[in-house]
């Protein structure tokens, strides 16, 4: 028995298939973004925002959010970086991510970069 193959008296019930399913895919995204909305308005009522900022701090702000994101994609690269290399080393198999070159247009990057904040 491979790490592919399911235990002796197991039986596959579903198969998930992300880039086959657009609607199932479509509701996850949508439900992962609720979750976001969620989280942030948790953090907004346990810590509030305070909205007085000057237009020195502005610039430091901005500057601490855009360093805060740069280490965002950085860690999430490395972190799936990790998956792959142990999923080779594991299976033998090189990882299939499902990540398309069409995925990574302007507007997606938008998205992500603006939920990572």
């Amino acid at each position: 028995m491979g790490i592919f193959d399911l235990p002796e008296g197991y039986a596959e019930i579903k198969r998930v298939d992300l880039m086959k399913d657009k609607r199932t895919a479509v509701l996850v995204n949508i439900s992962a973004l609720l979750i976001a909305v969620l989280v942030f308005i948790i953090g907004i009522i346990f810590v509030p925002l305070n909205l007085k900022i000057d237009s020195d701090e502005l610039i430091f702000l901005a500057l601490k959010m855009l360093g805060v994101s740069a280490g965002m994609f950085v860690y999430i690269f490395v972190h799936e970086l990790i998956h792959g290399a142990f999923f080779k080393l594991y299976s033998g198999r090189k990882a299939n991510t499902g990540l398309r070159a069409y995925m990574l247009t302007r507007g997606a990057t938008l998205i992500i970069t603006s939920v990572s904040i």
